[in-house]
């Protein structure tokens, strides 16, 4: 089981992944949001045609304290947006598709609007440290199957190429 961001670049990630799978160890990555209600939100869509998602959480200070100061070195590249503010998350989500839009806010307030259909308004638990129990929970119940249906390395390094290809641009 690894957790995000699971090496200081996409290369050295994407090999983890390959050594795994050259020695049949299975695996599985932390992708929590998958437990959470955001793709329910996004299956209300239909096909998607515009994303925008942001979830830092913060403060940075936390990689300090837990021994992980690497995570807030640029030079390898990583980084932190998030202030050393008394905020726990900022959230900030947006998905268009050809069924409708969605946005859902830091204190998690949801706005659908649904082709045809009025703006329906509510809210969702945008805290993801509930999300971790289910998660381990599916690790546990999917262990002997290889992790069969749950996130995979490969899942975490296509997450992380882009994040890695923003820091060159």
């Amino acid at each position: 089981m690894l957790e995000k961001p699971g090496a200081a670049a996409v290369s050295d990630l994407a090999a983890i992944r390959d050594d795994a799978d050259a020695a049949g160890v299975p695996a599985t990555a932390a992708l929590v949001q998958r437990y959470g209600p955001l793709p329910s939100l996004l299956g209300r869509l239909g096909r998607l045609r515009h994303l925008r998602f942001s979830f830092i959480a913060g403060p940075p200070s936390r990689y300090t304290d837990a021994g992980c100061g690497w995570v807030l070195d640029r030079s390898i590249p990583a980084g932190w947006t998030f202030p050393d503010a008394p905020g726990k998350r900022y959230v900030n989500y947006t998905a268009v598709g050809i069924g409708g839009h969605v946005a859902v806010d830091t204190h998690g307030q949801v706005a659908v609007t649904e082709a045809g259909q009025h703006t329906a308004t509510g809210t969702v638990d945008v805290d993801s440290d509930a999300l971790y129990p289910i998660f381990v929970e599916a690790v546990a119940e999917n262990y002997d199957t290889g992790f069969d249906g749950m996130p995979t390395l490969t899942d975490l390094v296509d997450a992380m190429r882009p994040i890695e290809e923003s820091y060159h641009r």
